[in-house]
């Protein structure tokens, strides 16, 4: 896991220019039962939010729900979704709902449906990822 985490990491930090952190994010899958629902977007969309990275408060740790494996293209595109998020997180907290929050989530879903794309895969209409913005 350590070493997709710092593949996907690598390309998290191409895709957006933002610096890449001294450490790698934590990197954690778990259950119903402990992911945590505390994102304005798991609380607006919750049948379609897979991930969640504590980059508001923690950008060192991102939580993936147990039913994304992040060897699997889809689940490997969630997990650099949130690695942008931690990226963001050094720049401070976004206030859910902003323009700079929403701004943020697209920034996240075009880097994921880039590497989606490259892969052969896409998802349109799904997830924020038909977007044709970049």
């Amino acid at each position: 896991m350590d070493a997709l985490v710092a593949h996907l990491l690598r390309l998290a930090v191409a895709m957006t220019g933002y610096p890449e952190p001294a450490l790698p994010p934590d990197v954690q899958i778990v259950s119903d039962d402990r992911m945590p629902c505390a994102c304005i977007a798991a609380t607006l969309y919750p049948s379609t939010v897979f991930g969640y990275g504590y980059s508001m408060h923690l950008p060192s740790r991102i939580i993936l729900h147990e039913t994304i494996d992040p060897r699997s293209t889809f689940g490997a595109s969630v997990l650099l979704h949130e690695l942008v998020h931690a990226l963001q997180a050094v720049e401070g907290p976004a206030v859910p709902g902003s323009a700079q929050w929403h701004n943020r989530e697209r920034e996240a879903y075009a880097a994921q449906r880039r590497y989606l794309m490259r892969h052969g895969l896409a998802a349109p209409g799904r997830f924020g990822l038909g977007s044709s913005e970049d």
